[in-house]
C-alpha cells in the first residue's frame, strides 16, 4: 500500500472542515429554532393569562424606556454636552373592566425618576408606588401577574424574592400569582406603543416652548401637559436607597434561566413557596420554601417598602 498522495491529504482535511463547519451550523440553526419555538410559546402566555383572568386579578407589565436625554426648547451646546437621560419606567395594568365584563380594562402609570440606576430596586420602587395608586382605584384587587422582559433587573434573584413580600406592606396587598419573563427580542407590547405616544406628547411640549426636560420633575410635567394621556397616571417618583436590602451572592444561583416563576400560596393567604420553570407550562425545576427564601436576605433582614416619594403623582386620573 502506496503512501498517500499530497491532493488525497488535502481532500481529507477539506472533508473534516466541511464536517466541522456543517456541525456549527447545525448547532447554531438548533440554537435559532429553539430561540424561535420560546419566543413563540413565551408569546402567548398573556393572551392565556387574560383569557382566564378572575374579577380580583390583575396583568402587570412593566418595562424601561430607553432614558430621556435632557431637551431644551432652545438648546446650547454647552447644556446638553455630557448630560445622562432620565430614567422613565412604565407599567401597565390589564384587568376586567366592572361595567363589561367581557372587555378588558387597560390602565398605564408611568414613573420618572432622577435615579441613574435601573436595577431591581428601582423597579420595585416604581411598583411599589404603582401598585399603591393602583390599590386606591381598585381596592378589590388582590391578586398579580407579571410580565416582563428578560433584562437582569427583572429576571435577578432580587425581585424574585421580594414579589411575595409585596402582600405584606399595607396599602399594596397584591399577592402575585406568577412571573413570566420574555424571550429576548420577543414580547412587544402595547407599552411600547404607549412610551411612543408619551414620547410625542413630550416633544410637543418641548417644540411648542411650554417646557423644558432637564429632570424627572420637568418631564413628567411635559408628559402631562394638554391633559395627559387617558387612562394614565403617574410622575415624578424620589427613590430611597437607604431602605435597600441585600441579597447573599449564593441565593437563587441561575435564577434567570427560568422564564416562569410560580408563587404558591396557602389558603390562609400566607406565601408557602416559590416554583421555577424553565418554560411557561412546563415542568417545575426547582422548588424553593417560603423558609428557604427569608434566609437568603443579608442579616435575615428581609425587603420592607421602599421608601419611594411620589411627587407630583397622579393616582386617581389626569
Amino acid at each position: 500500500m502506496g503512501t498517500p498522495s499530497t491532493s488525497s491529504v488535502e481532500r481529507a482535511q477539506q472533508y473534516e472542515d466541511c464536517q466541522f463547519i456543517l456541525a456549527s451550523v447545525r448547532a447554531r440553526a438548533a440554537l435559532y429554532v429553539s430561540h424561535i419555538v420560546r419566543g413563540h410559546n413565551e408569546g402567548i402566555v398573556r393572551g392565556l393569562r387574560l383569557r382566564d383572568l378572575k374579577a380580583n386579578q390583575v396583568v402587570i407589565v412593566m418595562d424601561w424606556k430607553m432614558k430621556w436625554l435632557v431637551t431644551f426648547f432652545r438648546e446650547a451646546q454647552v447644556q446638553f454636552f455630557g448630560k445622562s437621560g432620565i430614567s422613565w419606567h412604565g407599567v401597565m395594568f390589564m384587568m376586567i373592566d366592572p361595567d363589561d365584563p367581557n372587555q378588558i380594562l387597560v390602565e398605564y402609570e408611568d414613573d420618572m425618576t432622577d435615579d441613574k440606576k435601573e436595577d431591581g430596586f428601582a423597579v420595585l420602587s416604581s411598583l411599589e408606588v404603582a401598585l399603591r395608586s393602583f390599590k386606591l382605584r381598585h381596592p378589590h384587587t388582590d391578586e398579580g401577574i407579571l410580565f416582563t422582559d428578560g433584562a437582569k433587573c427583572y429576571s435577578g434573584k432580587y425581585l424574585a424574592l421580594v414579589l411575595p413580600l409585596l402582600a405584606t406592606w399595607d396599602g399594596v396587598g397584591i399577592r402575585m400569582l406568577h412571573h413570566h419573563t420574555g424571550e429576548p427580542g420577543k414580547g412587544k407590547t402595547e407599552l411600547d406603543a404607549h412610551f411612543a405616544t408619551g414620547s410625542k406628547r413630550v416633544q410637543e411640549s418641548i417644540a411648542t416652548g411650554q417646557c423644558d426636560t432637564v429632570n424627572a420633575s420637568t418631564l413628567a410635567t411635559a408628559h402631562k401637559l394638554g391633559g395627559g394621556l387617558k387612562g394614565t397616571f403617574g410622575g415624578e417618583i424620589a427613590t430611597n436607597r437607604t431602605r435597600m436590602a441585600s441579597v447573599k451572592g449564593h441565593a437563587l444561583s441561575g435564577i434567570t434561566m427560568f422564564s416562569w416563576r410560580e408563587y404558591v400560596w396557602e389558603a390562609n393567604g400566607s406565601f408557602k413557596e416559590l416554583r421555577l420553570h424553565h418554560q411557561s407550562f412546563f415542568g417545575v425545576g426547582e422548588v424553593i420554601s417560603a423558609a428557604r427564601m427569608a434566609t437568603m436576605w443579608v442579616d435575615g433582614k428581609p425587603q420592607g417598602p421602599t421608601g419611594a416619594i411620589a411627587i407630583n403623582h397622579d393616582a386617581t386620573g389626569v
